[in-house]
């Protein structure tokens, strides 16, 4: 799993050959621990569809802000082009988790 800056971010998401899943997170954030476990099994479950990459939004603000991150933690699709397609609160089961970003990208394929 990458850990993104804000110096990489740009060079990681859009040199990636899949989307990237990127969780805004922090050390402080209790869900945010408790999904850091799940990350694995969620990217089993990923496999060959989407990349997940971390950014630690105490370390980089402004991409927090740039991505008006609110509530940790916080799930963004990113398409290799950079752009953003689904943003949420991730919750629920690993397998719920993990469906949610295989259809929020199955659809964006639909129409793009």
């Amino acid at each position: 799993m990458k850990h993104i800056t804000t110096d990489t971010f740009t060079e990681v998401i859009s040199s990636n050959t899949m989307p990237t899943v990127v969780d805004f997170w922090a050390t402080w954030c209790s869900p945010c621990m408790r999904l850091n476990d799940m990350l694995p099994i969620i990217s089993d479950k990923l496999n060959q569809v989407a990349e997940i990459a971390k950014v630690d939004i105490d370390a980089n603000h402004d991409l927090a802000d740039k991505y008006n991150i609110k509530s940790i933690p916080t799930f963004i699709i990113f398409m290799p082009n950079g752009k953003a397609i689904d943003a949420f609160n991730p919750s629920g089961t690993s397998t719920a988790i993990a469906d949610r970003i295989i259809n929020a990208i199955e659809n964006y394929n639909k129409i793009n």
